[in-house]
């Protein structure tokens, strides 16, 4: 006769608790994390793409930079440390009004340096570009800063 109460696994199968694979599974997870951390923090959470832009453009030209926030911004690119490098005499395009209903509404480039002050250079962050476009040497904005740089 067999008693009801008998354990149908034997003694010897080992026994995994759902915390135990938990355990399992997030260490798994976590330890390639954390080396990404680790990568990141000696690295100094930097691209370093600051020198790659300077390098990238022709340093004879004035660039457009178009910017994640759908802004763009014109001047000489030089190259700094990191995630960062500076726009040199920037400028943007500001849309003014129509005088008149016969006049069309202008587009006026503005020195950086009118909107906040300072000497019209500006630090831009790699990370909110989303392009960089070399303007030709006779392009309508070139002659105009140019001319507003003599």
């Amino acid at each position: 006769m067999s008693d009801a109460t008998e354990n149908p696994v034997p003694s010897e199968a080992p026994v995994r608790s759902t915390t135990s694979v938990l355990l399992l599974l997030g260490g798994l997870v976590a330890v390639p994390v954390l080396v990404l951390l680790v990568l990141l923090l000696l690295q100094g959470g930097s691209s370093g793409a600051g020198g790659n832009v300077a390098d990238a453009v022709n340093g004879d030209r004035v660039q457009a930079v178009y910017m994640a926030n759908d802004r763009v911004f014109f001047g000489s690119i030089e190259e700094l440390d990191g995630d960062w490098f500076e726009l040199q005499d920037a400028f943007y395009l500001r849309r003014g009004t129509a005088d008149s209903e016969e006049k069309a509404a202008t587009t006026d480039l503005v020195p950086i340096q009118q909107e906040v002050g300072g000497d019209g250079d500006m630090v831009v962050n790699t990370r909110e570009v989303v392009l960089i476009q070399d303007l030709a040497k006779d392009s309508e904005i070139a002659r105009e800063i140019e001319a507003a740089d003599s």
